[in-house]
């Protein structure tokens, strides 16, 4: 590309550059010089400070390389100048300026980790901890709820990075009855020395822990989630092509959930060194890798605004919709669709406990559009799910502009 050239655009203090919800997702901006604020419907940063962004700093790119509508409105607080940068012209970008690749993948991690973090927090209403030790809380968890194998790496886990808590004697003695109780059960087989299939349930990282290894879903499914106290909130489902431990590598901090084998799961894994040479040499799989970073992004911020949603049947079906939204389905009358879940997994999704909540459970499954098939969810006409969602949609809408 030896005509490539980046288009610089002006704009007046107080003008706004783009509205949350618009489809006007062609590029993304650089901030050349002056200052603009992020705003959206739901916030989700308790720092003010974070929502202001100056010279050097990016916006829009979730939309841009997602090909999303706007998930913020930006609002130039002084004149601005910014270089709009085309979807079909970020990998020249990147070509041309690796430090350009890791600090997008760098800001938009980060972006991923806060979202994630407001999800648990708004759901179960609870503080998050945030230390090794509370490796020992996922154990306990897994363990009370006859979770063995899940149980069974995060003792492991606990035991190498805590040594000298009190704490440890307690999990060595939950981990010999666990391992009486799994006998030889294995978590995974190494095929190759960059092939790794993990059995049903089998826990590819925990969270709170280092992470040393990508992995790349080449069969199976995996279940992104956090367990706060008592609760398991379920994150993600991801699928087969789809990036998972990046997170960790690019920010180079502890993994900031926990993936879960959902059904016998095959991985490509990379470890630390070749992944930071992959990124550095190869601008597609920045390209990739940012694409699934803004698929993420956007469906936590659906499960943000889901969580506004105060009838907890309404969020049950919005949850629902955004995974239909997700997978870009076309909604037409009486088509059905199958998600890659079942109710329990759903109630995880929405922050709800499906034995404190059965009356909503009952309702759920009493509704004449949904039937249950090999475990999972089938909505036998999504054109209907869309009306219903709409009017929750629309309810919280006029609540938060009233705020």
């Amino acid at each position: 590309m030896s005509d490539f050239k980046l288009k610089l655009e002006q704009f007046k203090k107080g003008s706004i550059i783009f509205v949350e919800g618009s489809k006007n997702i062609e590029n993304f901006y650089i901030i050349k010089s002056g200052k603009v604020r992020i705003t959206r419907n739901v916030e989700i940063i308790d720092d003010p400070s974070k929502s202001l962004l100056k010279e050097g700093d990016y916006f829009g790119v979730v939309s841009c390389i997602g090909k999303r509508p706007r998930l913020e409105t930006i609002v130039a607080l002084t004149d601005v100048v910014l270089i709009s940068v085309k979807y079909d012209q970020f990998e020249e970008l990147i070509r041309r300026n690796n430090t350009v690749a890791l600090k997008i993948l760098k800001l938009y991690s980060q972006r991923l980790r806060e979202f994630d973090d407001a999800i648990a927090r708004l759901s179960l209403k609870k503080p998050i901890p945030n230390s090794p030790e509370s490796i020992f809380n996922i154990g306990l968890y897994y363990y009370n709820n006859n979770s063995y194998k899940e149980a069974r790496y995060a003792f492991t886990k606990f035991t190498k990075y805590c040594p000298s808590s009190p704490l440890v004697l307690k999990a060595q003695q939950y981990l010999t009855e666990i391992n009486n109780i799994l006998k030889d059960v294995k978590e995974y087989v190494q095929e190759t020395p960059i092939i790794r299939k993990y059995f049903d349930r089998s826990i590819l990282f925990c969270e709170y822990e280092p992470g040393d290894e990508v992995f790349v879903i080449q069969d199976g499914k995996v279940k992104i989630t956090r367990v706060i106290g008592n609760n398991e909130v379920l994150l993600a489902v991801l699928n087969p092509g789809d990036i998972l431990g990046e997170m960790a590598l690019i920010e180079n901090k502890p993994r900031s959930a926990t993936a879960i084998a959902f059904g016998d799961t095959t991985t490509l894994v990379i470890n630390r060194q070749n992944f930071m040479v992959m990124v550095q040499n190869n601008p597609q799989i920045v390209v990739k890798i940012l694409y699934l970073l803004s698929e993420r992004i956007w469906t936590a911020y659906k499960q943000l605004e889901n969580i506004m949603i105060s009838d907890p049947y309404g969020r049950l079906l919005d949850i629902l919709f955004i995974n239909i939204e997700k997978k870009r389905v076309e909604v037409l009358p009486r088509k059905p669709f199958q998600f890659d879940f079942g109710p329990e997994e759903l109630f995880s999704m929405a922050g709800l406990d499906k034995n404190k909540d059965y009356q909503i459970l009952k309702r759920l499954l009493e509704e004449p559009y949904i039937k249950i098939e090999d475990g999972k969810i089938v909505f036998t006409d999504i054109d209907v799910l869309a009306k219903m969602v709409e009017g929750y949609r629309k309810k919280i809408s006029k609540e938060i502009q009233s705020k």
